[in-house]
């Protein structure tokens, strides 16, 4: 498994294929579809785990507003994926430090 959460090719052929550009809407829920995928079907991937800044930036942000706040959430619910820190203490996305490790994974009763 590569040491990346995607590589710019997965990305890019996923965007590419779904016709889907930064500035489109749904594309926070898109990359968020992606994790989870990649949650379900890569054998032994049982969670994601990533800087906050990371996941800003490949979601074509550079700093969190409330609108980006909602759609992670949102998205999140949706998908049924829950986002903690360490030690599964769940954390609000509007608290963190951009410099926090997060741990995305399929919700228990999903």
């Amino acid at each position: 498994m590569s040491k990346y959460l995607f590589t710019p090719l997965d990305i890019a052929l996923f965007f590419d294929y779904a016709n889907f550009t930064l500035s489109d809407e749904n594309y926070i829920e898109a990359y968020f579809r992606l994790v989870k995928l990649k949650l379900y079907y890569i054998e032994g991937c049982d969670y994601i785990r990533l800087k906050f800044k990371t996941l800003l930036k490949s979601c074509g942000y550079k700093r969190r507003t409330e609108k980006l706040v909602l759609r992670i959430n949102r998205s999140l619910e949706k998908l049924k994926l829950e986002c903690s820190l360490k030690c599964r203490k769940k954390c609000n996305i509007r608290k963190i430090d951009l410099d926090d490790m997060i741990i995305i994974r399929l919700k228990e009763n999903s």
